[in-house]
């Protein structure tokens, strides 16, 4: 039994793994970097003169480009799905829906997903995947206790003996 021996953290085994792992991938990418910029050619040189009819077709088409929605939807939300004209009345305001009022009544109340589902699968097992559990790390401390603990009695008890021996 190794009772002495230090044990290894697999969390740290698996970090310097992974530390090893970049440190190659950025190696590759340093690589493919410098075979790009040898190989990158020279900017071809343009002239910017241009009829007028393209001039004007240039400037409409990078006014549409720069019009252009960027907005990204956020994380966790629905888009909004545009109302279809079936659901507006004669005035264009939206009909009432009393099952869709149902349905986000009932998004709201229940339960969100977690951000990490893997993160919480982890902490409700109690280990991460090469870690035993912390209930079988206590248990196995408390045995070497109680097991020290009786071999300390023996020994004190043969040492009482003996000296009782003695006189």
């Amino acid at each position: 039994m190794a009772w002495f021996e230090k044990r290894k953290d697999p969390l740290l085994e698996r970090e310097s793994r992974l530390k090893a792992q970049l440190a190659e991938v950025e190696s590759q990418i340093a690589e493919l970097d410098a075979a790009m910029q040898q190989t990158a050619p020279e900017p071809k040189w343009r002239s910017t003169a241009r009829p007028r009819a393209a001039a004007a077709a240039s400037q409409e088409a990078d006014n549409r480009a720069t019009l252009e929605d960027l907005r990204q939807p956020r994380p966790g939300r629905e888009a909004r799905k545009p109302v279809s004209p079936a659901r507006l009345n004669s005035q264009g305001v939206a009909k009432f829906d009393l099952a869709g009022m149902i349905r986000r009544w009932k998004q709201r109340f229940r339960r969100q997903s977690p951000r990490q589902p893997q993160l919480v699968t982890y902490l409700a097992a109690g280990s991460i995947q090469g870690l035993p559990a912390l209930r079988h790390e206590k248990r196995v401390a408390r045995n070497r206790f109680l097991l020290l603990c009786a071999a300390f009695l023996v020994v004190s008890a043969g040492i009482w003996y003996w000296w009782r021996g003695l006189r």
